[in-house]
């Protein structure tokens, strides 16, 4: 009895061959549908450490290579030069900053991600998501803090910060003279006046 319901079951699960193909093509659509994930828009900022602002194109070629096994694209690379940092971050005051837009897969994006945040002569990047390809070249921000030319070492911004509160003690020690003197005007009658009596 046992042996019938198990041949009976086998015989409901046995297909036709157009079941089978018919299962195949739908495998085939739910694995493509894995492996075609639609790209998004990306961008990058990454921040070279200035001892090694040499090496920065093997860092650039090496996350293009990355976007490119992806089948994914480069939109824009801008290098914005070596510029001073807000606040030392390494034990470095400069940083070269390089901004890139690439369009990769979604699932990729980590994988990109983890070279940057391995690599040591990264000191910081930010990954964003865009909502279109950014294409035309972004040229650096303005800012009162860029390098031109190289670094000698010197910080001539802080020497000029140093001047500047100077200047800021100098004023603050005339207005303390300005009110000693008025203090001693005010005072002064009242002194004649105390004498005489």
């Amino acid at each position: 009895m046992k042996k019938a319901s198990l041949k009976a079951r086998q015989q409901t699960y046995e297909q036709t061959p157009e079941q089978t193909d018919q299962l195949d093509t739908i495998l085939d659509l739910e694995l493509q549908s894995t492996f075609d994930i639609p790209p998004r828009h990306y961008e990058i900022i990454f921040l070279v450490h200035e001892g090694r602002t040499e090496e920065t194109p093997a860092i650039i070629e090496k996350i293009t290579e990355m976007v490119k096994d992806a089948r994914g694209q480069v939109w824009r690379v801008n290098d914005w030069g070596l510029r001073r940092l807000a606040y030392r971050i390494q034990k470095t005051w400069h940083a070269q900053y390089i901004l890139m837009n690439i369009e990769v897969p979604s699932d990729k994006i980590a994988a990109i991600e983890k070279v940057l945040l391995q690599d040591e002569r990264v000191i910081r990047h930010l990954v964003s998501k865009q909502d279109k390809a950014e294409r035309k070249n972004y040229p650096a921000p303005v800012m009162y803090n860029a390098v031109e030319g190289g670094d000698d070492g010197s910080d001539d911004e802080d020497e000029d910060e140093e001047e500047e509160d100077e200047e800021w003690e100098d004023e603050d020690e005339d207005e303390e003279e300005e009110e000693e003197e008025e203090g001693k005007e005010e005072n002064a009658p009242a002194e004649v006046a105390s004498r005489k009596a």
